[in-house]
């Protein structure tokens, strides 16, 4: 394996980066293994491509931080690979999403080598897209290369972060997933005060919703570093993972329960969101939420939508006038 495979962490200082690598050194040697630090992502994915490059080796796979590796994630992986056309561009399994409530397709990327020069050329340019990898992915795809997803669970994310983190995260899905704010304010409310995680989600998930598509950016440059400055809730940062702290990664997979929110919203085949009219997904929201909250959530949303409508238009006008 250690002559076939670069392993690429990229951090932005999440709680569980010690525990990330930790994890992934007894799959493969340390020598094998590069961690990133850099924002923002299309700059991390931008000098992952390049680590891959640079140490020549038949396969790079990339890993987030905030994503926890099974046992035997990386020679499943590795056994796609090998077994794939040399127009597979890129090999993915599915992560149990904490704040999904299941298992979706995201993170743990592993890359034909070969192929990353084209892909580093397409990569969007800063601040101009919320998925910088799924748009390189899909531009790779447009000229031909393949992506092949394993209906695998490769690994658990976005547990045990920071409370910062989750935040702006979920500040970020509101524009990011804006499709599934009826199924994140359903499931979050319900588990708000059995785990903390899901208030500050929600926290998050609100604020975004408030704020004007252009503030949300993956760049963790431009959150503030304390949750002090981001809330009015009084909320104690949670405290580093201790070098010995371990998670079984295997039986938290292995017992986790799809809650009903997550079976009624996502295809058990597919993984793909269930398409809902908006007079469904508002029925769902009133709900939730109570006739009150929704109306404010709805002002918000308003506010929000007509705020871009305007700038959008001034924008237009500017360029206009400017052209003249």
């Amino acid at each position: 394996m250690e002559k076939n495979l670069t392993v690429v962490i990229r951090s932005i200082g999440e709680r569980t980066e010690g525990l990330c690598r930790k994890l992934i050194s007894r799959q493969i040697s340390e020598k094998n293994i590069i961690t990133i630090n850099k924002t923002p992502f299309s700059a991390a994915l931008a000098d992952s491509y390049r680590a891959g490059i640079q140490r020549g080796l038949k396969w790079t796979l990339c890993v987030d931080a905030d994503l926890l590796l099974r046992p035997d994630a990386i020679m499943t992986l590795l056994k796609t690979g090998n077994e794939s056309e040399d127009n597979v561009f890129l090999i993915q399994g599915l992560i149990l999403d904490k704040f999904f409530g299941g298992p979706r397709p995201a993170g743990n990327p592993l890359y034909r080598t070969a192929l990353l020069h084209k892909a580093l050329e397409l990569i969007p340019q800063e601040e101009t897209s919320l998925r910088p990898e799924r748009d390189t992915l899909r531009r790779m795809e447009e000229k031909g290369y393949l992506k092949k997803q394993i209906p695998v669970t490769l690994g658990l994310h976005d547990f045990e972060q920071y409370y910062k983190d989750i935040y702006r995260k979920c500040f970020i899905q509101a524009h990011k997933h804006d499709y599934r704010l009826d199924f994140f304010v359903s499931y979050w409310r319900r588990l708000r005060d059995k785990d903390f995680d899901f208030q500050v989600a929600l926290t998050g998930l609100s604020a975004g919703i408030l704020a004007e598509r252009q503030e949300a950016r993956i760049d963790a440059r431009k959150f503030p570093a304390s949750l002090e400055n981001i809330t009015s809730q009084e909320i104690k940062e949670k405290s580093p993972i201790s070098k010995d702290f371990l998670i079984n990664v295997e039986k938290v997979i292995s017992e986790w329960r799809e809650p009903e929110e997550y079976k009624k919203y996502f295809s058990a085949t597919s993984y793909k969101t269930k398409k809902y009219s908006k007079k469904e997904r508002l029925s769902e929201l009133k709900k939730q939420l109570g006739i009150l909250q929704l109306i404010i959530w709805l002002l918000g949303w308003l506010l929000y939508k007509t705020g871009l409508k305007i700038k959008n238009s001034v924008d237009r006008y500017k360029k206009s006038g400017a052209e003249e």
